[in-house]
Order: structure tokens, then C-alpha cells, then sequence
């Protein structure tokens, strides 16, 4: 009987309920320092520097007509690849400003997303 009531609780503890669970970026924490918006802005503007100008150029088809780059399965396969890419880069700059990557057990869980997937890819920025 505990041991049903472990799994249970243990089970429900990764479910988020209404609205779903929060967004990955509530997670980044400032080990020294203060948090500060402005780093978040630089980071992004960095991860967009790095990337080539054909890379540029499909992000940013994308936020102006999503719908075209979606029909398209082999664009969107790329756009895909490049938000990876830029996503990469800014947690990489995070991390470096002195931030780490530090979301609870239950939040990596939830199945509302693309949560352990986020997790995995940002394990290397915990400590």
C-alpha cells in the first residue's frame, strides 16, 4: 500500500495543472551577482550574432511568416535545427554571466512540453 502511494505521489508531483507548467527560462538562477534583465538581452543579442547569415535570414523568415517556412519541410527542418543552434548559444552565455540551470525533478517530468528534452540538452549548465 506505500509503495502505491509513493508511485502516486510521485507520479502527480510531475503534473501541472490549469495553465501548465512554467517556462524554462524561471529556472536560470544567478549563483553570484544579481539577476538582471540586461543580461538576458545581451545574451540574446550574442546568440543571434553567432550565428551565419543564411541562419539569420530563415529565423527571421520565420517570425515575420511562420506559415510559409512551416509548409515548407525541409526549410522547417532547418529553422528547427537553427533555434536549436541559437538556443545553445544562449544558455552558453548565461552561463558564463553566472547563471545556472537548476528547474526541480517534478518540472523535468511534466509531460505538458518539451520539458525533459530541455532538460537534458541544459544539464551541463547546472553547476
Amino acid at each position: 500500500m506505500r509503495i502505491t502511494l509513493f508511485i502516486i505521489a510521485l507520479i502527480l508531483s510531475g503534473c501541472y495543472l490549469a495553465n501548465g507548467s512554467p517556462n524554462s527560462s524561471n529556472f536560470w538562477k544567478k549563483v553570484y551577482g544579481t539577476y538582471n534583465i540586461g543580461d538576458w538581452k545581451h545574451c540574446q543579442r550574442e546568440s543571434y550574432d553567432k550565428l551565419n547569415s543564411t541562419q539569420r535570414e530563415l529565423l527571421d523568415k520565420g517570425d515575420k511568416n511562420w506559415e510559409e517556412v512551416y509548409s515548407n519541410q525541409d526549410e522547417y527542418k532547418l529553422y528547427k535545427e537553427y533555434i536549436d543552434l541559437e538556443d545553445t548559444y544562449f544558455s552558453d552565455c548565461l552561463y558564463a554571466l553566472g547563471y545556472r540551470f537548476r528547474p526541480p525533478l517534478s518540472w523535468c517530468l511534466a509531460q505538458d512540453g518539451n520539458n525533459t528534452k530541455i532538460c537534458i540538452n541544459n544539464m551541463k549548465y547546472r553547476n
